[in-house]
């Protein structure tokens, strides 16, 4: 459990007090709940579920994240084999240098105002 809640954190681009904030809690519990010093409880736990729109089951590893409960396989960050990622190689590949910079720059407005932070997530 302890994996997936780091995971959803850093894919989401949030620093462990940011996190701490949005759900109601503290760096130090985000701290200890990733590094698996403490379980979170019940409540925490279903602040993480809606926060990140995933299922508590999820959280717990009862489920992949296709909702299969059978063997829990977590996808990589970037499936080559996603239709979707598929679809925008193709159409950035047709695009100009310019009309790539404004889609780039429309997605990164768009997740920053959705309190993404982007910088982390590109590594800078």
């Amino acid at each position: 459990m302890n994996n997936r809640i780091k995971a959803l954190r850093i894919e989401s681009g949030l620093t462990q007090k940011e996190l701490a904030e949005k759900i109601g809690s503290t760096s130090k519990n985000i701290w200890a709940y990733e590094n698996g010093n403490v379980k979170p409880p019940y409540d925490v736990l279903i602040s993480y579920a809606k926060y990140f729109d995933v299922t508590t089951d999820y959280l717990l590893g009862l489920e992949d994240d296709f909702g299969h409960k059978d063997e829990v396989i977590r996808r990589p960050p970037y499936d080559v084999t996603d239709k979707s990622l598929q679809n925008i190689i193709k159409l950035f590949g047709v695009m100009s240098e310019l009309q790539k910079a404004h889609v780039l720059g429309y997605i990164v407005a768009y997740l920053e105002r959705e309190g993404v932070n982007v910088g982390k997530v590109l590594g800078y």
